[in-house]
């Protein structure tokens, strides 16, 4: 065979493949994921796979203290606190009007409901049944706490009271229900549910009441889910715009035009900013902005777990905090799993922050002798250790109260965490843990052990 037949054996060989390949083509069907559509619009999932939730899932009370001759009181089981506030929402207002106080009552016999942050007062229409015509003159302003004054000598609710921290005007309403004084009063001299409390500060701002005696309280292992990234990004981004950038530490980074989503190297949690946003001087009023972060929030199904509202900044920074709670019992130590921020700049997010993970279950571990009980110091332990300058200045304290710590389990894959009561002190607008282990403190001080349910 010459050198010329083999070149044109070649060359058949080649055409041939060429047409083999092209009929191929032409006949080849792809198998695509079908997309659900709507008129020309592909549809996009923008949902996370959370719930939406009311205002009144997202405000709840931290305390409830119920006053008495023999003392202050609280539920032992943090359950049960939602349970009572729950049914405010049945109880009827009515003849709103604005009082001047300048320090809190002082009665015998009353109930005393507590809440983490000033709370405006258009508020009150979501916590209480209260009719359109009584809501009109509902007076502007903000409270902190509600008191219900009980007038036992004739078996009836003298007052309720929404009183504020920074002002010294507050709001007084009445209720005529027997059956609401009668919850009230039950609950006033049942014990057997109840913690005793200590009034750690009687000021009229950061009036603390904390459990007197030690507290036992159960540990609890959890594992955590991810939250799928792709409906944030679809929500808060143009998807079509997106552009995707990894640096070497793991933060990935998801940029369109102005906008800009951020996922920590853990992939724990993501941050958005509008570095764009409309800046202007009007914004929003605080019952206006709370409601607005909600709707926020309920659009995407954001709300993954049991969140609270924590915090509501002053009107220029415009931000609301949610924070997390297990069974009642707010989750306090820094974590970026356990918070949800939003902030606005004019009527538009500017900043939201959020976790990427949610509890997904508790292990049922074992609890033989038990194994997953802590008991913490008592309230009269803690007071003596801060007025010895022990863990954090008394000067500095905002608040006290016992939360959760979130705490990786050792030896364990990174999605599995321990949920450990610890007391924990509010310090400069922060939660901060108290060492209990930095100083014996003596017998005497340590108090009694209280009958306190597990949560």
């Amino acid at each position: 065979m010459n050198f010329e037949t083999l070149k044109s054996i070649i060359l058949i060989i080649l055409i041939a493949f060429s047409l083999f390949l092209t009929v191929a083509l032409w006949n080849f069907q792809p198998e695509l994921e079908e997309l659900e559509e709507t008129g020309d619009n592909i549809v996009e999932e923008t949902k996370i796979g959370g719930t939406t939730s009311k205002m009144t899932d997202i405000v709840a009370p931290s305390d409830v203290i119920f006053h008495n001759a023999r003392g202050h009181y609280t539920f032992s089981n943090q359950l049960d606190v939602q349970n009572f506030y729950n049914q405010f929402h049945n109880w009827t207002l009515f003849d709103f009007e604005t009082v001047d106080m300048d320090q809190y009552p002082d009665e015998a016999l009353m109930t005393e409901v507590a809440f983490p942050v000033e709370l405006p007062n258009k508020v009150i229409t979501s916590i209480f049944n209260v009719n359109e015509d009584e809501s009109i003159s509902i007076p502007i302003g903000g409270f902190k706490r509600i008191f219900f004054i009980l007038d036992q000598d004739n078996n009836k609710i003298e007052e309720v009271l929404f009183l504020s921290e920074d002002t010294n005007t507050g709001v007084r309403a009445e209720i005529q229900s027997t059956s609401v004084y009668q919850e009230l009063e039950e609950q006033l001299y049942t014990f057997n549910n109840k913690t005793e409390l200590l009034l750690f500060n009687q000021g009229k701002t950061d009036r603390i009441f904390i459990p007197k005696n030690q507290v036992t309280m159960k540990k609890h292992n959890i594992s955590v889910s991810r939250i799928d990234v792709i409906p944030l990004i679809n929500v808060l981004l143009n998807p079509d715009e997106v552009i995707r950038n990894e640096r070497e530490d793991g933060t990935v980074r998801y940029s369109a035009a102005y906008k800009e989503l951020t996922i920590a190297p853990d992939a724990n949690s993501i941050s958005y900013i509008d570095i764009n946003a409309p800046s202007t001087e009007v914004q929003m009023e605080p019952f206006e902005l709370l409601n607005t972060s909600l709707n926020f929030v309920n659009d995407h199904e954001g709300w993954t777990g049991s969140y609270h509202l924590y915090d509501i900044s002053d009107q220029a920074k415009q931000q609301v905090t949610y924070r997390l709670s297990y069974k009642g019992v707010p989750i306090l130590n820094k974590s970026d799993l356990t918070t949800i921020n939003v902030a606005y700049q004019s009527d538009q997010v500017y900043m939201y922050e959020r976790p990427l993970r949610f509890i997904d279950r508790e292990y049922n571990t074992s609890d033989e002798d038990g194994a997953m009980n802590v008991t913490l110091e008592s309230g009269q332990a803690i007071i003596a250790m801060l007025e010895r300058g022990i863990s954090i200045p008394i000067s500095q304290i905002q608040d006290i109260r016992i939360g959760y710590r979130l705490v990786p389990l050792e030896n364990a894959y990174d999605d599995v965490y321990m949920l450990k009561p610890a007391w924990f002190a509010l310090q400069n607008g922060k939660w901060t843990h108290i060492d209990t282990n930095q100083g014996e403190l003596p017998q005497e001080q340590r108090g009694d052990k209280d009958a306190m349910g597990s949560n």
